[in-house]
């Protein structure tokens, strides 16, 4: 399964988070795309995908980050999609990049949930079974499936 950024903004959720502030927010929640791989003897594996060009402040990041976290944790995720597993995928450009995303979620709270990489990383035989991807809260580098 595969749902592409216009599909999800077609029909979008919205979760309130806590702004810097303090105060109640509420933001919506439209990922670049969502995807469902089917994984031989495991079942199946949910994914958000976050592409990370650089473009957005790590403030705000680190909202998407406490808003997928609500979604997750409110039981709309589970509800809308059918599903309890989920992971948010982040492709950025730059280790100094990845390194800073990876923070912001950390302290938004996220952990095994969230994973990152480098797009220069990538390839058709690499992104999903080799150790490319570093998970929030954790040392090392892990493949997307094992």
């Amino acid at each position: 399964t595969w749902l592409s950024e216009s599909d999800l903004k077609a029909d979008y959720d919205r979760v309130t988070i806590r702004a810097s502030s303090g105060k109640p927010q509420s933001v919506s929640l439209i990922p670049d795309s969502y995807f469902v791989l089917k994984i031989p003897d495991k079942g199946y594996a949910r994914f958000f995908l976050e592409l990370d060009r650089g473009t957005e402040t790590t403030k705000r990041f680190k909202q998407k980050a406490q808003a997928y976290l609500t979604y997750y944790q409110s039981g709309a995720y589970t509800k809308r999609y059918n599903s309890k597993s989920m992971r948010v995928v982040t492709v950025t450009t730059g280790s100094k990049r990845l390194e800073n995303l990876k923070h912001v979620t950390e302290e938004a709270g996220g952990k095994h949930t969230f994973w990152f990489a480098l797009a220069s990383d990538m390839n058709t035989d690499t992104i999903l079974t080799h150790p490319l991807w570093q998970i929030a809260h954790q040392e090392g580098q892990w493949p997307l499936i094992s």
